[in-house]
């Protein structure tokens, strides 16, 4: 045990791991047909997973109340993006009948093409640390 309070730095290096699911519902609620009859609906789930490493810089303060129970406070500024990758053909054949993909007029799919998840940030934590 030194003295009652032990500050420390350190950094080091975060894994991410997102695995992520989008679950679609296609309804034709106007009766769109493709010409070989009106189009049935569709359901379905598209996934992605994604693994990054980032750094880590942390801070903290550790203030013990006896030689067996210590109070921990700890900053940490985290670093990190995690791409999630979905592909998705769209919502226009439900709504404009025989449209062209192709068409860059037409494009309205949102979830097409790679979303970063942006895990930049600090946090904070207090914990009580008791050694058994």
């Amino acid at each position: 045990l030194g003295s009652a309070a032990d500050p420390y730095v350190g950094v080091g290096i975060n894994l991410f791991l997102a695995d992520s699911e989008y679950s679609v519902g296609l309804r034709n609620v106007y009766g769109v047909s493709d010409g070989d009859g009106v189009m049935a609906d569709q359901d379905f789930a598209m996934t992605s997973r994604d693994f990054t490493a980032g750094p880590v810089a942390l801070a903290g303060l550790t203030y013990h109340l006896n030689s067996r129970v210590a109070i921990n406070g700890e900053f940490q500024g985290i670093m990190g993006q995690v791409r999630q990758q979905f592909d998705f053909d769209g919502s226009l054949p439900y709504i404009i009948p025989g449209y062209n993909p192709d068409d860059p007029l037409k494009v309205n799919d949102i979830l097409q093409g790679a979303y970063p998840m942006d895990l930049n940030g600090i946090r904070l934590s207090v914990s009580l640390l008791i050694t058994l």
